[in-house]
């Protein structure tokens, strides 16, 4: 046998031995009864982080957020980068900084943003956010009730619903009562999962709209000449449209 034939046949079994003694190992401990959670294993990951009087959250710079509707304001950090964060209180906002990567062009596909430091970000009701060079996913896989928000997107790709690329065909339906989004140079794709009762949206120099068959009951959409629209057949009916005056 040649020496890269030894190679890839001592890889291959090393990858299936290690493969199945971990799954062994999950197996063991579920026979045992030592089992996480999701909350255990975030837990595990994340440092959770809580801070008082929070009705205003600043996203600032290369990251890749998930956005949680809460009755309180909590941020998690990755333990692994936790020093890839600074963060500090100014009255009643919160400001999270992430200064270690070049920031990517905001149209571009999501795995593009891959790298980024991740964080969670559990928002109270009403909370305005507003996210400068990044990436960020609005969830309510929890179908929290009265969920509204208003967004400030400079540079930033922001994603409705939570889309799981593996798992398309599968979704809860997460309700979000009011949506207010204010994009410039930026992107906001509105995923399936995602039924929004009334969305405002002003779309500004250079900013991306696409509806991934999601459900509106009704929208005001301002654009400009520099406007890239996707718009599906039925919810075209439900947007009302006006041109921003420069």
């Amino acid at each position: 046998m040649k020496t890269s034939d030894k190679i890839l046949l001592y890889s291959a079994s090393f990858a299936l031995t290690a493969f199945v003694g971990t799954n062994l190992l999950h197996y063991a401990k579920y026979r045992a009864g030592d089992i996480l959670d999701a909350k255990a294993i975030n837990a595990q990951d994340y440092a959770s982080h809580t801070l008082a009087g929070i009705h205003s959250i600043v996203l600032d710079g290369p990251m890749r957020a998930t956005l949680y509707p809460s009755d309180h304001l909590e941020f998690d950090l990755p333990r692994n980068a936790e020093g890839a964060f600074e963060y500090r209180q100014q009255g009643d906002s919160l400001i999270l900084f992430s200064r270690d990567r070049k920031a990517r062009d905001p149209h571009d596909n999501w795995y593009s943003y891959q790298d980024y430091p991740q964080v969670h970000i559990y928002f109270p009701r009403q909370a305005y956010i507003h996210i400068r060079n990044g990436f960020a996913s609005l969830s309510n896989e929890e179908d929290r009730k009265e969920v509204s928000a208003s967004f400030l997107l400079e540079s930033s790709q922001l994603w409705v619903g939570a889309y799981r690329p593996l798992a398309d065909t599968i979704y809860a339906i997460e309700h979000f009562d009011s949506l207010r989004v204010s994009a410039i140079n930026s992107n906001i794709i509105f995923n399936k999962q995602s039924h929004i009762a009334h969305l405002d949206l002003r779309l500004d120099d250079r900013s991306d709209a696409e509806d991934r068959f999601s459900s509106i009951d009704s929208a005001v959409y301002l654009v400009d000449s520099n406007t890239n629209l996707r718009i599906r057949g039925k919810n075209s009916k439900k947007i009302r449209f006006a041109t921003i005056d420069h």
